[in-house]
């Protein structure tokens, strides 16, 4: 066979792979000499391990882009993000290791507030670290007691997944994927708890998480304002609170029925229709219209300035004990 007809061949495995595989697999659909000629040719690159990916995977891992958050317009989500996704994978197998923490969450299609800047891995104890290649851009690496089935799908499993970020992750983030699984029915709080019992590293942050943790948050936003306002004295939020009123239910992305406080967390990618904009604004108006007071949070003033947010809360709870 002419070497171009091997070099395609090699590639097309390589497509067929998910634009990742192992060299034996491509070597067997081609030859060694054809993937050898790839990647002098820069059409591959080798992510060690055995293992390579495609010339637009290892930009992909280089510099990763934006992930369609949540938060962004349609406009500003990368084509490229499910690529990435692949990428990190393969290299988690070229590692014979599993994604971890914010990596293992996306990968499993959980939302998370702040996306990973790095390809985060756990590797299993007893097991020396490959150094990565530079060209993979940065890794974080740590040890886990890892199953069989977590290396087989090169992910931790979803309880795990939710422990480790609940123990390392600043507590609105690491609520926001608690609810992201819960949400996702990935697992259950009683999974969770039973989990949770027999762990001992970083136990009090867990059960924090685990406590406040609920699968009714509607994204990663409303999670993390609501680890916000777990500091505010005298009110309790609940997330998707609905509120009769005389236009019908209203549902409040934050509400204290006790109090008729609702906390809105507004992102403008839910208000990017002129019907869906008029209809919030009906919304506030009949709660304000049986007094509630309803305080609106911008995602860029929540992150920015999350102190302030959380006091102008706290000053609104204060008036309303004060009426009692």
């Amino acid at each position: 066979m002419p070497r171009p007809s091997r070099d395609a061949a090699c590639l097309d495995a390589l497509m067929r792979s998910g634009g990742a595989a192992e060299v034996a697999v491509l070597a067997a659909a081609s030859s060694r000499s054809a993937v050898r000629a790839c990647l002098a040719a820069g059409h591959l690159v080798s992510i060690g391990g055995g293992w390579v990916v495609s010339a637009g995977l290892g930009s992909r891992l280089r510099e990763p882009p934006r992930s369609p958050a949540w938060h962004l317009l349609p406009e500003e989500w990368s084509a490229q993000w499910p690529e990435l996704l692949v990428a990190r994978s393969a290299v988690a197998a070229s590692r014979r290791a599993a994604l971890a923490g914010r990596c293992a969450a996306l990968h499993r299609g959980w939302a998370v507030l702040v996306d990973p800047a790095s390809t985060e891995l756990a590797t299993p104890h007893g097991r020396k670290a490959r150094n990565l290649p530079a060209v993979l851009g940065p890794t974080t690496l740590v040890r886990r007691r890892l199953t069989a089935e977590e290396l087989a799908a090169r992910v931790t499993s979803p309880v795990r997944t939710v422990l480790d970020c609940a123990a390392t992750l600043p507590f609105r983030e690491a609520l926001a994927i608690a609810d992201s699984a819960l949400r996702a029915g990935a697992v259950s709080h009683g999974e969770l708890e039973e989990a949770a019992a027999r762990r001992h590293a970083s136990r009090a942050a867990v059960l924090r998480v685990l406590g406040a943790a609920s699968g009714l948050a509607a994204n990663p936003f409303e999670s993390a304002l609501r680890a916000l306002l777990v500091g505010v004295e005298g009110a309790t939020f609940t997330p998707q609170l609905s509120v009769p009123t005389s236009m019908g239910t209203a549902r409040v992305d934050l509400g204290d029925g006790e109090l008729r406080i609702a906390v809105e967390a507004d992102s403008y990618l839910f208000h990017g229709g002129e019907q869906a904009f008029a209809r919030d604004i009906r919304r506030y108006n009949a709660l304000v219209a049986q007094d509630w007071a309803v305080l609106r949070v911008s995602f860029r003033d929540f992150m920015t300035g999350p102190e302030a947010v959380r006091d102008q809360v706290q000053s609104v709870v204060w008036a309303r004990l004060s009426r009692r």
